[in-house]
């Protein structure tokens, strides 16, 4: 049974990483669409999300203008105080949506242990 589940831990990290790459390059391509589907199934495989991954579908979600959505993200899977990078594109989000005030907030709250995404 041990050797089942390494060979699913295995698999299923194999899989990450190919949806990484199938997220980036949709990125590259500005295919933001084909972005948010990868990326969506990328987050929902890893538990808890990492803060990269997260920020990969936040990034394209903000590339179609969908920011309520992108900061709902980056708020649910907690992110925002772990991670320099889904902080400011929270802020972004809501600079672009207007959100004035709970942009400056967001900006303002203290971090825990942030950390740089790839």
């Amino acid at each position: 049974e041990y050797m089942g589940t390494s060979r699913v831990v295995f698999m299923a990290a194999k899989i990450q990483i190919q949806l990484r790459g199938l997220v980036r390059a949709a990125l590259e391509r500005h295919l933001y669409e084909t972005a948010i589907f990868y990326a969506d199934k990328l987050v929902g495989l890893s538990c808890p999300a990492e803060p990269s991954e997260v920020y990969l579908l936040a990034q394209a979600l903000y590339h179609t203008a969908q920011y309520a959505r992108a900061v709902h993200i980056l708020k649910a899977h907690d992110t925002l105080r772990r991670s320099l990078d889904c902080r400011y594109m929270a802020a972004r989000c809501l600079l672009a949506a207007r959100e004035f005030d709970e942009c400056l907030d967001v900006l303002r709250e203290e971090p825990d242990e942030l950390e740089m995404s790839d």
